[in-house]
C-alpha cells in the first residue's frame, strides 16, 4: 500500500518549496485529487503543442511534485477506475465494472470489495481527520445507501453535505446549466442524455467544480487539530 498512496496522492506540506520525504512518525497532511479525462492536455504534459490547455496551476504543482508519465488507467470508464484506485483492488479481481446506482448491487457485496480497506479509511485508521467533496467514487446511490460508495463511517465530512456527492449535483439558481445554442432535444437521450457540450454563459462561480475547489481552499487555510486527508473530485 505504500507504494500505491505514493503513486496517487499529493502531500501537502506547510512551504511552498520542494517536497520532501517525511520522517520518524511525523504525519502530513494529504491532498488527493480527482479528475476526470486530464490525458496529456494539461500544459505540463505537453502533450499537444500549440493546442495545450493552460494549467498554470498544475504546472506549477509538477515542477515541485514526482510525475509519472507512463500511467496507465484501470478501466476506461468512472466507477470502475475509481473503485480500483480507492481500494486498491482491480476491477477483474472486484467485479464493480459500473456505476452503482440506488437499485443495487451493493459495492460491499462485492467477492473483492466486501472487506477491503478504502484509501480514507486507511488515513482515518492511523488518525487522520477526513474530509470528501465532490466526484470521488462514482455512485448514483441515494445519500448513504447502501449501494452508495461514500460512507458516511469513513468521512468526518463530506462537502457539500451528506446528502451530495457528485459535483453536477451542486445546481445553479436555474438548475441545470446548458449552452442555449444547443438543442439538447436532438441529441441522443433526449434532454437527460449527458451529451452537453459548448460554452455556457455564466460565470465560473456558478459552476460546481468552483464550489468544491473553493471549498477544498477554505479548508486547506484552516488549522486542523490533526493531520488531515482532503479528497477532492
Amino acid at each position: 500500500l505504500k507504494l500505491f498512496v505514493l503513486a496517487v496522492l499529493v502531500l501537502v506540506g506547510t512551504t511552498c518549496g520542494p517536497a520532501q520525504v517525511p520522517s520518524g512518525d511525523s504525519k502530513p497532511n494529504i491532498l488527493f485529487i480527482a479528475a476526470d479525462d486530464l490525458n496529456d492536455w494539461v500544459g505540463f504534459m505537453n502533450g499537444h503543442p500549440g493546442m495545450q490547455v493552460h494549467t498554470p496551476n498544475l504546472d506549477r504543482l509538477a515542477a515541485s511534485s514526482m510525475v509519472f508519465t507512463n500511467a496507465h488507467t484501470p478501466a476506461p470508464a468512472c466507477a470502475p477506475t475509481r473503485t480500483a484506485i480507492l481500494t486498491g483492488v482491480h476491477h477483474t479481481r472486484s467485479g464493480a465494472e459500473n456505476v452503482f446506482w440506488g437499485d443495487g448491487p451493493e459495492w460491499r457485496g462485492f467477492e473483492g470489495l466486501g472487506q477491503v480497506e478504502t484509501l480514507e479509511q486507511f488515513f482515518q485508521n492511523r488518525g487522520y481527520k477526513t474530509l470528501g467533496a465532490g466526484k470521488l467514487y462514482h455512485s448514483q446511490a441515494p445519500p448513504w445507501a447502501p449501494t452508495s460508495q461514500v460512507e458516511p463511517a469513513n468521512w468526518d465530512f463530506y462537502y457539500p453535505s451528506s446528502y451530495i456527492s457528485h459535483p453536477y449535483q451542486i445546481r445553479a439558481s436555474n438548475d441545470v446549466i446548458y449552452p442555449p445554442e444547443v438543442d439538447n432535444s436532438t441529441r441522443p437521450g433526449g434532454e437527460g442524455g449527458w451529451w452537453t457540450w459548448g460554452p455556457v454563459t455564466v460565470g465560473d462561480e456558478k459552476m460546481a467544480d468552483y464550489h468544491v475547489m473553493d471549498w477544498a481552499r477554505y479548508q486547506l487555510s484552516q488549522e486542523h487539530d490533526r493531520p488531515f486527508f482532503l479528497g477532492v473530485g
